[in-house]
């Protein structure tokens, strides 16, 4: 399973990191791609991603880290933790690297501009309870232990329960939207 994390800030930066215990542990190959720009890029791609918790920390090292535009093949799954303001522009950049199953997880606001290009995409709405944040460069600081990813949607409740499934194999706390049932 290919995934891609863009914006890798304090959601993005915790979800990709714990998402990167998967690689090369599981039966099925998971390869996890950084999208991200900038000097925060450049830290991430010299000495992985730093997560600092509560109960310690640990180095994550992801499968690539890239530009949207220099992304390489077919994502499975994508997970968008941008501000509002670049969703458009990120979603279009990342269509050419998506098949007629590739999932987007949208964090933050569910009334985030789609594109109409992409009206028939796979789009589950998500958003994070707890706090976050990029400490310094190739750093995020995650805070307390409530930190919980929330999403599911009601056309597309089995890619919702893998997703949960897999979110949990990587130590993510989840909790379905009710409304998927």
């Amino acid at each position: 399973m290919k995934i891609a994390i863009v914006g890798i800030g304090g959601v993005g930066g915790y979800l990709g990191g714990k998402l990167c215990s998967l690689i090369g542990t599981q039966k099925k190959k998971y390869e996890i791609v950084f999208i991200a720009r900038g000097a925060h890029a450049q830290m991430l791609k010299e000495k992985g991603l730093r997560i600092i918790e509560d109960e310690g920390e640990f180095t994550a090292t992801p499968s690539a880290v890239c530009r949207a535009e220099e992304a390489e093949g077919l994502f499975d799954l994508i997970l968008v933790c941008v501000k509002s303001d670049a969703m458009s522009e990120v979603l279009l950049s990342l269509k050419k690297n998506t098949h007629a199953d590739t999932v987007f997880m949208l964090f933050g606001d569910k009334d985030k501009h789609v594109p109409a290009t992409m009206a028939q995409t796979k789009i589950i709405h998500a958003h994070i309870e707890g706090s976050s944040h990029i400490q310094a460069l190739g750093v995020i600081r995650k805070f307390g232990s409530d930190f919980t990813a929330v999403f599911g949607d009601p056309l597309f409740i089995g890619e919702s329960l893998f997703i949960d499934y897999m979110f949990k194999d990587a130590a993510i706390q989840t909790r379905l939207n009710e409304e998927i049932f």
